[in-house]
């Protein structure tokens, strides 16, 4: 039997590459939100995610694929900082991209001191 489709989410934000760059250096998004990633190159990509709260900086365990043109998004399930950096998929080997890390912070969508 067919599963029902899962409900669209609309981006709250979203990241285009071009010529290897984030248009942004972080961008904020809140839990159950989506950010979304357009690659504008007709490269692919790696974007290598390392999960910061209570991580090493170091540790890049996964990396998803961008494609030429193509777009992704990532979904916020819990509050927490993560970095990720934009490489070349034949630098996979080598490991994240040298320069500065790039930031998404997931916040729990609460605002302090609301009545």
């Amino acid at each position: 039997m067919a599963q029902p489709a899962a409900a669209q989410i609309t981006p709250s934000a979203t990241i285009r590459i071009q010529n290897g760059i984030p248009s942004q250096d972080s961008v904020e998004i809140n839990v159950g939100q989506m950010v979304e990633f357009h690659n504008q190159d007709n490269t692919p990509y790696e974007i290598p995610l390392s999960y910061l709260t209570g991580g090493s900086a170091d540790n890049y365990p996964l990396a998803v694929l961008l494609p030429a043109g193509g777009k992704f998004g990532l979904v916020g399930v819990s509050v927490a900082t993560c970095e990720y950096n934009v490489s070349g998929v034949s630098a996979a080997a080598e490991g994240p991209a040298a320069g500065p890390p790039y930031t998404i912070i997931v916040g729990s969508g609460e605002t302090e001191g609301r009545s």
